[in-house]
C-alpha cells in the first residue's frame, strides 16, 4: 500500500471514528436536555418551599399545635409532601395551586 493511500485510508478511519464520537455527543446532549427540570417543575418546588406554618394550618394539612409535622415541613418539604395521606396531600397541592409563580405580581 502506498503512503498516500494509507494516509487516506487513516483519515477515513479516524473522520468515522470523530462522526461517530459526535453524533454520540449529540444523542447524550438531548438525553440530558431531557432530564432538566421543566420550569413548571422548578416553579412548583419554589412554592413548595416558601409556607408559613400558619399557611399550612388554615387548610388542615397540619394542626396548629403539631410541632413535629411543621419540623418535618421545614427540613423537608418534598418528603413532607410524598407522605401525606391522600387528603391532606389535595388540600397541600391546592393551596400550591393558589400561590403565584415566583416573580409573578398579582393583577389585582
Amino acid at each position: 500500500m502506498s503512503g498516500v493511500a494509507y494516509g487516506v485510508m487513516c483519515l477515513g478511519t479516524f473522520c468515522g471514528v470523530f462522526c461517530g464520537v459526535v453524533g454520540t455527543l449529540s444523542i447524550i446532549g438531548k438525553q440530558m436536555e431531557s432530564l432538566m427540570p421543566s420550569e413548571n417543575f422548578l416553579e412548583d418546588l419554589v412554592k413548595l418551599t416558601g409556607f408559613n406554618r400558619e399557611d399550612l394550618v388554615k387548610p388542615g394539612i397540619i394542626e396548629a399545635h403539631d410541632a413535629v409535622a411543621w419540623e418535618q415541613y421545614c427540613e423537608s418539604p418534598a418528603h413532607f409532601v410524598l407522605n401525606l395521606p391522600d387528603g391532606k396531600r389535595e388540600r397541600m397541592m391546592k393551596a400550591m395551586d393558589l400561590r403565584l409563580p415566583p416573580g409573578k405580581a398579582s393583577k389585582r
